[in-house]
């Protein structure tokens, strides 16, 4: 478990203007508030990829078709 600072309220990925944000324009940058801003920190599961680096590909994949295809394996 780490700590995380959420960027918004805890939704459902269908319903998060971040969904939103980067399924419209996935090149996008978010702009994120200053630490000082954010609300306070939450407790988090993490994930560490612990395969060889050679198994990892340089693609580049789209947020909407990883929610559509994969979001629910991480669930």
């Amino acid at each position: 478990m780490i700590d995380v600072h959420p960027l918004g309220p805890l939704t459902s990925l269908a319903e998060s203007s971040v969904f939103e944000q980067l399924s419209s324009n996935p090149s996008e940058k978010l702009q994120l508030p200053a630490i000082s801003e954010l609300p306070p920190p939450i407790q988090a599961q993490t994930y560490v990829y612990e395969a060889p680096m050679s198994d990892l590909k340089p693609n580049l994949w789209a947020f909407d078709e990883f929610v559509r295809n994969n979001a629910w394996k991480w669930i």
